[in-house]
């Protein structure tokens, strides 16, 4: 009689300290019998109360025949799961949960005794992952997630067919396999100063294409810290500047033309040897040009030709009341 006492109290400890839910359903009726407090904090409501309750009054409306309904397909089976599931608090707050189920026999009287989990954290942790994922996945720059080691764990498909490859393709390899030997170094130089400031941004780094080209990549990364304290992942964001690149090729390409048109026109800011007599200029190169060409090869200048009044007189007298 003692031993039995004493399982009792030590099965009465573990009920009402367990960290999950419990309940007791009478398995005849479906009436809640008996609960711990964790189930009472689920619930909200206290045993008195739920006492007095079905456990499918505790779903909401909509939910209660299908909780019904599966309330006597677990007590036909003498077992089962639930899983997503719902309850209702008195003040409409909706509590997710999942039951894991199996009958009992108390004193000559069957229970179905119901292990219940609050999932409410979980579910929301498992909505920012999604949430993340979906931003990773459909991003319109390359993301990529390693080891420290850089062993690929997660990569989207932007980065992957920025080098010519499919996910699956990359996934588990090595970065190394985006990079030639010495553009690797580099790599290993940013990753090392990654472990020290926990971050990089903006590093030029050129990658290697399947294809075999190379061509830079704008990067960012950051590292992801253990429960050790040390960077156990790397997080890193990369943009094709190739056109940028270009462009920056071509801008560079157009002021040094601009530098050099400069140059010459300021050459006519100096002193010019020029023929007194028929007013021919000469080059540095000892050749000479008339005025015309001369500036007009120098300073882009094209010149349209005229009398003068004086000229007009000498040259055109009969034009010389005419203005020209």
């Amino acid at each position: 009689e003692q031993i039995l006492k004493d399982s009792e109290e030590k099965y009465r400890s573990i009920f009402d300290q367990a960290r999950d839910g419990i309940v007791l359903i009478d398995m005849e009726t479906g009436s809640i019998a008996d609960c711990n407090a964790e189930f009472e904090k689920q619930t909200g409501r206290i045993l008195k109360e739920l006492k007095n309750m079905k456990i499918w009054d505790l779903r909401p409306p909509d939910k209660r025949y299908a909780a019904k309904n599966k309330f006597f397909e677990i007590k036909r089976e003498g077992c089962g799961v639930s899983s997503d599931l719902e309850f209702l608090k008195p003040k409409g707050e909706r509590v997710h949960v999942e039951f894991v189920s199996r009958t009992i026999k108390i004193k000559d009287r069957q229970y179905l005794q119901s292990i219940v989990r609050d999932t409410t954290e979980r579910r929301m942790y498992e909505e920012e992952i999604r949430k993340f994922k979906t931003i990773f996945d459909k991003a319109n720059y390359g993301s990529l997630i390693c080891d420290i080691d850089g062993n690929i764990i997660n990569i989207n498909e932007c980065f992957a067919l920025a080098h010519g490859y499919s996910i699956n393709e990359v996934t588990g390899k090595n970065i190394s396999i985006f990079h030639t030997p010495d553009q690797f170094n580099k790599v290993k130089k940013l990753t090392m100063k990654l472990k020290k400031n926990l971050e990089f941004r903006a590093q030029e780094v050129w990658h290697l294409h399947k294809k075999g080209y190379s061509f830079p990549m704008l990067m960012n990364a950051v590292s992801i810290i253990g429960k050790n304290g040390k960077s156990k992942f790397i997080a890193s964001t990369a943009i094709d500047i190739t056109e940028l690149k270009q462009a920056e090729e071509e801008r560079e390409k157009l002021i040094n033309r601009l530098k050099k048109a400069l140059a010459e026109i300021t050459q006519l800011s100096g002193m010019l040897p020029i023929c007194a007599s028929c007013k021919k200029i000469r080059d540095d190169k000892g050749y000479w040009h008339q005025v015309e060409s001369y500036i007009r090869d120098h300073a882009g200048i094209e010149f349209t030709h005229g009398l003068c009044p004086e000229c007009a007189k000498k040259y055109c007298p009969d034009m010389s009341s005419k203005k020209v």
